[in-house]
């Protein structure tokens, strides 16, 4: 394993580790503020606005988790039909399109993030940027992904087209 593999893989480890804890931080501020509310009568300030915020960090930061598994949205019905080549190919061109598509939304999360860095929220008045920053996050760890996928099928599609030519598949 070369060492940018090594990098990703750690990052990768993190990454699922963070969304864990973060899943879980959440699930005990809306335990809390249910105890707090129903049992004792007195609610939790704060506990629904951080628990929205883990919310955003989770769905934002999730994007990757998501890439990696391959658990977005897909018509898998007529893609397995597919020929393995022709798999590999429309891979291709979803994950260019992919790119192509963070890449365009950047600069508008950017401007949104640096917008958002000069309000406070309103119950436990942290600075917006923060509960925003996985938007910012969440694209860069989608493209480190998406990048490195495309690179690793363009490799395993031209891997498998001159292993094809050099078995005398070209006839």
């Amino acid at each position: 394993m070369n060492r940018t593999q090594r990098i990703l893989q750690y990052l990768d480890k993190f990454s699922d580790y963070f969304l864990m804890t973060i899943l879980g931080v959440m699930g005990v501020v809306l335990f809390a503020q249910v105890f707090f509310r129903y049992v004792l009568g007195a609610p939790l300030i704060w506990g629904e606005e951080l628990a929205r915020y883990l919310h955003v960090w989770i769905a934002l930061m999730g994007i990757r988790f998501g890439l990696k598994y391959k658990a977005h949205l897909n018509i898998s019905f007529v893609y397995d039909r597919m020929s393995a080549r022709v798999q590999q190919i429309i891979d291709i061109v979803v994950d260019s399109f992919l790119i192509l598509c963070i890449l365009i939304y950047f600069p508008g999360a950017w401007n949104f993030f640096i917008n958002q860095a000069t309000i406070l929220s309103p119950a436990m008045e942290i600075n917006m940027g923060l509960v925003h920053a996985p938007v910012l996050l969440g694209f860069i760890g989608a493209l480190i992904y998406m990048v490195n996928n495309l690179i690793r099928n363009i490799m395993n599609l031209r891997q498998k087209a001159s292993g094809t030519l050099s078995q005398g598949g070209g006839n």
